[in-house]
């Protein structure tokens, strides 16, 4: 497993609010990121997954590091953030067999 978070980066904002200036830079520091405070990270994980490769097919665990939702009273805001910081991992489902087993499976249908 890789992660990778960076505390200075290259992407722009994603938002049209003004950025606020960065705390000090811990003396010594400054090449790292490192500030009064801790990191400021501006990027890093947003999916991870583990996978095994086996006879049988795939078997691994994921999550979604961040909300289901972009709106902040959303009740789904923040269940990726709990559960990445609970390591909290779902099952992941590769096979037909797989999905349609879910207890969460909804299925839609769309007509254009």
């Amino acid at each position: 497993m890789m992660n990778v978070l960076a505390p200075l980066g290259a992407l722009p904002p994603a938002s049209m609010e003004p950025i606020p200036s960065a705390p000090s830079a811990v003396p010594g520091r400054e090449r790292t990121g490192l500030c009064e405070g801790g990191y400021r990270v501006a990027y890093g994980t947003s999916f991870l997954m583990v996978v095994e490769l086996l006879p049988d097919g795939p078997r691994g665990e994921g999550l979604l590091a961040y909300g289901q939702s972009s709106t902040p009273a959303s009740a789904h805001h923040r269940d990726g953030t709990d559960a990445y910081a609970n390591c909290e991992v779902r099952t992941l489902r590769f096979s037909d067999e797989q999905i349609a087993a879910s207890p969460d499976l909804e299925r839609f249908t769309l007509r254009g």
